[in-house]
């Protein structure tokens, strides 16, 4: 069976130089560095709404992670409160470039095996890397890349997955099947983290093998950011 599938990998990035709070105009800037023609550019939000769950219902207001508020108010310059702050590219390949928030964000195509999928996935990373070069070249400022969830300082960021099925299963039945194969994988393919980030968690934890176990309080919600 042929199933079309993606990801979506939110970069970690520092910039020496630059606060927490100016980051989203920076990651915006680092998206605009992309040297080859973008297919289309800005992206289509007219048929997207962030508040309807896939479960079917829809949610007054989504919540905000208090840890990524305290850096949107702390900092802010008059350029990131003036400047757009949010950059879009739909590259030729078919794969999205764009920042989310404080985070250069790269969706690759849909794909229909691994292989494919792999390969547009590292694709990406070249792409990301080459965006953040030309950064560099135009401002002197360094730039570092992490293919990471976490930050160590109480902020998680995602990784995404996108598998096209039909919308007739009931949710709790994906949720059913898919929640072990989300936790046991992480025995094999875990990349793990150092210490702990769990508020109120005390005692040595020297390794985990899931970098975002620390974040999760409920098996599905349509909040991606808290």
């Amino acid at each position: 069976m042929q199933r079309l599938m993606g990801l979506e990998t939110e970069y970690g990035i520092y910039i020496e130089g630059k606060n927490p709070s100016e980051l989203v105009y920076e990651a915006a800037e680092l998206v605009r560095c992309y040297s080859s023609t973008a297919f289309a550019t800005p992206w289509d939000y007219r048929r997207e709404d962030p508040r309807r769950d896939a479960r079917g219902f829809h949610v007054e207001q989504l919540q905000v992670d208090p840890v990524d508020a305290q850096y949107d108010l702390e900092g802010t310059s008059a350029a990131s409160m003036t400047a757009e702050t949010r950059s879009d590219r739909v590259l030729p390949n078919g794969a999205r470039l764009y920042n989310d928030h404080g985070h250069p964000e790269y969706s690759i195509p849909e794909c229909v095996s691994l292989r494919e999928l792999v390969a547009h996935d590292r694709a990406g990373e070249r792409i990301v890397w080459a965006c953040a070069e030309e950064y560099m070249r135009r401002t002197g400022l360094k730039v570092h890349l992490y293919k990471n969830n976490t930050d160590y300082h109480g902020a998680s960021y995602g990784c995404h997955e996108s598998y096209l099925m039909r919308r007739s299963v009931p949710f709790e039945h994906i949720i059913r099947g898919m929640m072990p194969f989300f936790v046991t994988r992480i025995l094999y393919a875990g990349a793990g983290k150092v210490g702990v980030e769990t508020p109120g968690v005390f005692g040595d934890v020297p390794y985990q093998l899931s970098q975002r176990a620390d974040f999760f309080s409920v098996e599905a919600s349509v909040d991606t950011l808290y």
